[in-house]
């Protein structure tokens, strides 16, 4: 018995024959591999044995490079793009035009249907084409077909992530938060939420490898700074980016964060109108509200932040909130135990 298969191993057409002597086969196109076994004796008990095989190879066209599993990292330009990636084809009608597809597939492992990418090109005969994934990766699948032939397609290869030094990204948690009343502030958010890591060594899509830091929920929130993949906040692209990209990840948490400081400041107010005398709060103390409502207590209601204003004995004064909002502030208070 022979087992015809693809070039990603699956079984194409199977073919037997029981006649003694030489017996020729004809492989299905998209053949890549064969495998022949002896398929057992009659009920006399004679058994094939002394097998012998040989074959003539060549698919019509089938592609070269990339091959499967094939993997290649976003280790460029501050590990936001990968490598270039090379495509070729190869066989008897590798000639005249080849026209190509390679999709890219990404999505957290919740699925919330984040966009793919999908890139189509031609090449004339066996030349090479390369191209490069900027801010993205995942799983590619690669397919060649020219007007003759249509080649086996190559599924799958994969985009993967890189590890960052800490101190590029210290460098960049601080250049972003300039002027800031702790001006590290970032670095400790960082700690907190991804341990410092954009990218996570775990299995997806049946590889392993380094995939983007996901949330524990399967990924509502992804990367160094755990910022949204999807939501009413995300347009586009911008949740792959998230993922993909750390620079993109640290500049849309910063966004996010100078947001809640506007929120805290505008609910400080409100509570120093309704506590008349209370002193003012500090930066650093505004900061704590605003990481606050950048964590998991995050929380409307005068009554729910890491402040709350007290009367004691006719005098207010500010308490730190661990009745109303322990979920918040004990995240504040990891977030500055772990500032770098």
């Amino acid at each position: 018995m022979v087992e015809f298969r693809d070039i990603n191993g699956a079984v194409l057409s199977t073919a037997r024959n029981q006649s003694t002597g030489i017996v020729t086969f004809t492989a299905p196109a998209g053949t890549h591999s064969f495998q022949i076994a002896d398929a057992g004796g009659d009920q006399n008990g004679f058994a094939i044995d002394n097998l012998q095989s040989s074959a003539q190879s060549g698919s019509a066209l089938r592609i070269s490079i990339p091959t499967k599993d094939a993997e290649f990292q976003l280790d460029q330009q501050n590990q936001t793009r990968s490598e270039d990636i090379s495509f070729t084809a190869a066989g008897s009608a590798a000639t005249g035009t080849v026209n190509w597809t390679a999709e890219l597939e990404y999505d957290t492992s919740t699925p919330r249907s984040m966009p793919g990418l999908t890139s189509t090109f031609t090449t004339n005969g066996t030349a090479t084409h390369k191209l490069y994934y900027q801010s993205r990766g995942g799983s590619l699948k690669v397919a060649a077909s020219t007007s003759a032939a249509q080649a086996c397609p190559v599924e799958y290869v994969y985009i993967l992530g890189s590890q960052i030094p800490n101190d590029t990204i210290t460098t960049r948690l601080v250049s972003l938060y300039t002027g800031g009343s702790t001006p590290r502030l970032y670095t400790g958010i960082a700690t907190q939420e991804s341990n410092y890591h954009q990218f996570t060594q775990i299995t997806k899509y049946g590889h392993a490898g380094l995939w983007p830091t996901e949330s524990y929920d399967g990924g509502s929130h992804v990367g160094l700074m755990q910022v949204a993949t999807s939501g009413s906040t995300i347009t586009g692209s911008q949740g792959v980016f998230n993922a993909w990209s750390w620079i993109e990840n640290t500049a849309s948490a910063d966004k996010l964060f100078r947001e809640k400081m506007r929120i805290a400041a505008r609910l400080y107010l409100r509570m120093r109108t309704a506590a008349p005398g209370i002193r003012e709060l500090t930066g650093v103390e505004l900061e704590s509200m605003a990481v606050t409502l950048y964590g998991p207590g995050a929380a409307s209601g005068l009554e729910n932040q890491y402040y709350r204003a007290v009367n004691t004995g006719g005098s207010w004064n500010w308490v730190v909130n661990t009745q109303n909002n322990p979920t918040g502030v004990n995240y504040t208070n990891e977030v500055r135990s772990k500032i770098q």
